[in-house]
């Protein structure tokens, strides 16, 4: 696979559509290991097409599925993702709520730095429902 040996440089590009993407996240399970390099690449399209400006908060509830992912590099990704988006939208705004729970279950996870990221995610989560 040609694309598999150009390191990270193929997400910058065109060459990969929204539509397979939208497709990897709403058919992977996040909680099996085995859909790992899947969640990987879409995490690292949206968040490359985050950088060039462009809003792709359309992807949000097909991301906040993968709060639990088992890749601690797929959480990170999916944490940056919901703190960017979550107040984007009265859409986004209802599912950042929604994956509340998730987070709080992620400030009592073994692993510190996923303490540490369900911390930034909550305390960067600017929906108003949460800071009352």
């Amino acid at each position: 696979n040609v694309l598999g040996t150009m390191g990270d440089a193929q997400y910058w590009e065109e060459t990969i559509s929204p539509s397979s993407i939208r497709h990897d996240l709403s058919t992977t399970d996040p909680s099996n290991p085995h859909s790992t390099p899947t969640l990987l690449k879409s995490m690292k399209w949206l968040l490359a097409q985050v950088s060039k400006g462009r809003n792709v908060s359309d992807f949000f509830s097909l991301v906040v599925k993968c709060v639990g992912a088992t890749s601690l590099e797929v959480r990170k990704m999916v944490y940056l993702f919901v703190t960017r988006y979550a107040n984007e939208s009265t859409e986004t705004r209802h599912l950042a709520l929604l994956s509340i729970n998730a987070f709080q279950r992620g400030l009592a996870d073994a692993e510190q730095l996923i303490r540490a990221l369900a911390l930034r995610v909550l305390t960067h989560l600017e929906v108003p429902d949460i800071l009352q």
